[in-house]
């Protein structure tokens, strides 16, 4: 999360919003927020009904759950989707912002189409 709290406005400059969903329940998931000053929003999801949703894999011999990151566009569709097979596997920042300005791109073309 800390990749994410420096490129913050990166993200935001791409129009894009970062929703973290975790595992923890409301209180360790808001003390953990104020401790480290996030910008974006968290949801706790004690009851794992995200998760399952998703189809994101809980690995207990690698510590629980794994990382995901789903990048959602304007019409509510899953765009891109990364499963972590261990905790370091995240995609780098750039990679992430480099698919929301092709969406954005995408976007601003359909736009064009319809005017």
């Amino acid at each position: 999360m800390v990749q994410l709290r420096q490129d913050y406005d990166k993200f935001v400059n791409q129009d894009g919003e970062v929703l973290v969903i975790g595992p923890e329940n409301a209180n360790a998931f808001q003390d953990y927020f104020n401790e480290h000053k996030l910008p974006f929003p968290g949801l706790p999801n004690p009851s794992h009904s995200v998760l399952k949703r998703y189809g994101q894999e809980v690995d207990l011999f690698k510590l629980g759950r794994m990382p995901a990151q789903v990048i959602i566009d304007k019409n509510g569709n899953a765009r891109f989707v990364h499963y972590g097979k261990s905790m370091a596997d995240i995609p780098e920042n750039e990679e992430l912002l480099s698919i929301l300005n092709q969406l954005n791109q995408e976007y601003l073309e359909g736009e064009k189409t319809l005017a």
